[in-house]
């Protein structure tokens, strides 16, 4: 009988040890920087706390209007149509700005945190919208193609993918000679300026385009970006009739271009306005 209550309690107490070694390594764990868990709690302190509300801007509180920076990378451009007047094609948007709410500098974690699109409706996010949209689609296969990405210092990066049927008051009088100017216009569709202001990305291009990218009816000659009272770019095309079919196949660049066709009249015009 004292045997028999003897290995109960060497067995009790071998549970009780155990179950303490492996509570103990939970919480070594979860404050292991990088760990799932570390991001999990780091995440539900950022988003979660009193101070941060995903409905009020950065910087409500400072007056400061909100610099926001985009670039578009230009997957394909499919259609061209001059029936329709209008013109389509698949891209990213990517956007970047900085919420000092989000900054996690001070923790342990010293890499960015790459969220997932169920937790997108906790951040704030730019109400960017597109001026001159006929029609379009959210890519949604697999999954919502979206990324949020969170930085130490608290600058957050944004990207979509986004197919497009974009209007174009097309100039139709040397059809199928003519040049056109077809541009796509962003603003905030509830912020004026004073809270939000959109710029061109210093750390990229304002627009990138592949250049695998062939049309059959016109040639992309070149792509600039300017800065005037608000950010332009330009992605130059011209009827591919005007050039020999080796060099419509090959893609012109515009310093090769003939000099009866000025830079600046472009078939698209990529225009990024504030409201």
């Amino acid at each position: 009988m004292k045997k028999m209550i003897a290995w109960l309690l060497l067995l009790l107490l071998l549970v009780v040890v155990t179950s303490q070694l492996f509570a103990i390594s939970l919480a070594q764990n979860a404050s292991v920087p990088g760990s799932s868990k570390a991001i999990a709690r780091l995440l539900d302190d950022l988003l979660g706390s009193p101070g941060y509300n995903s409905r009020i801007r950065p910087g409500a509180d400072s007056g400061d209007p909100l610099d926001v920076y985009i670039n578009i990378n230009v997957n394909d451009i499919s259609s061209i149509s001059e029936v329709k007047m209008e013109y389509s094609m698949t891209l990213y948007l990517r956007e970047v700005w900085k919420d000092e709410r989000l900054m996690y500098e001070k923790s342990n974690l010293n890499r960015s945190i790459t969220l997932n699109y169920n937790q997108f409706d906790r951040v704030w996010t730019p109400d960017v919208f597109i001026r001159n949209l006929k029609s379009g689609t959210f890519h949604t296969i697999t999954v919502p193609n979206r990324l949020i990405r969170l930085n130490p210092n608290g600058t957050v990066f944004f990207s979509q993918r986004l197919a497009v049927t974009l209007s174009c008051d097309m100039q139709l009088d040397d059809y199928p000679m003519d040049n056109q100017t077809c541009k796509i216009e962003f603003g905030s569709y509830a912020y004026s300026s004073l809270d939000l202001v959109f710029k061109w990305r210093l750390d990229a291009d304002a627009v990138e385009m592949s250049s695998a990218i062939r049309l059959p009816e016109y040639v992309i000659t070149a792509v600039t970006s300017h800065d005037y009272t608000s950010p332009r770019a330009w992605v130059v095309l011209l009827p591919s009739s005007q050039f020999p079919p080796e060099t419509a196949t090959e893609g012109v660049y515009a310093d090769h271009l003939p000099a009866q066709f000025p830079l600046c009249p472009a078939l698209l015009a990529f225009l990024l306005d504030q409201s």
